[in-house]
């Protein structure tokens, strides 16, 4: 018993009865002999040249992915000099707006360290004292860069280190602008959270 099929016979293509001796350019012209060439305004084919190959242009499109195995090795070769810290600790900033390039310079320890001051034991008041006189004597001795060592505020009564908040509150000070270029907190081999590079205008 032949099976019932719910497709009408239009949607099967028709068997052709070609010679097989003909070539492909003559089979295919017998093959379209009875076919109807649709009008200008009725076809849809939009044709887009192509400037690169569809592998090539998927390829530049799309960033090679890292090897995540590789990427961790480097991370933890003892070479690498990237430095992690907690982003509550991290502070950088500057009086005005200053190059990115410098920035990361200072960041990553680029500036000679020429000078510093240790403010561990003194209260708020003292310390933006000896801060505002650290600064000023830098900068008549023509210093550019100093470190600042204020501490990670362990001691200090709530959650914001105190100490930390008031030595940025002064560096990023409009007054300040005469001397302070730019801060960041320092390498972990420098303090890390608990200090900051200052970078200073010397004129």
């Amino acid at each position: 018993m032949k099976k019932k099929t719910i497709f009408e016979d239009k949607f099967y293509p028709p068997v052709l009865d070609l010679d097989d001796d003909l070539d492909d350019e003559e089979a295919f012209r017998q093959a379209m002999s009875d076919v109807t060439r649709l009008p200008e305004a009725d076809r849809r084919v939009r044709v887009r040249k192509l400037t690169e190959a569809p592998a090539e242009q998927a390829a530049a499109a799309s960033p090679p992915e890292e090897d995540p195995e590789r990427l961790f090795l480097q991370a933890m070769d003892g070479d690498n000099e990237s430095e992690f810290f907690l982003l509550n600790e991290y502070v950088e900033g500057g009086t005005q707006a200053w190059d990115t390039r410098l920035l990361k310079k200072l960041r990553e320890g680029g500036f000679a360290v020429q000078a510093e001051l240790d403010l561990h034991g003194f209260s708020q008041k003292e310390a933006v004292g000896r801060l505002q006189e650290f600064v000023l004597d830098c900068c008549r001795r023509g210093f550019t860069c100093v470190r600042v060592i204020h501490g990670k505020g362990k001691n200090s009564p709530g959650p914001i280190p105190v100490l930390k908040n008031r030595v940025e509150r002064w560096l990023s000070r409009r007054s300040s602008a005469r001397y302070v270029v730019a801060y960041t907190s320092a390498r972990l081999v420098d303090g890390g959270g608990g200090a900051m590079y200052v970078l200073l205008r010397c004129s």
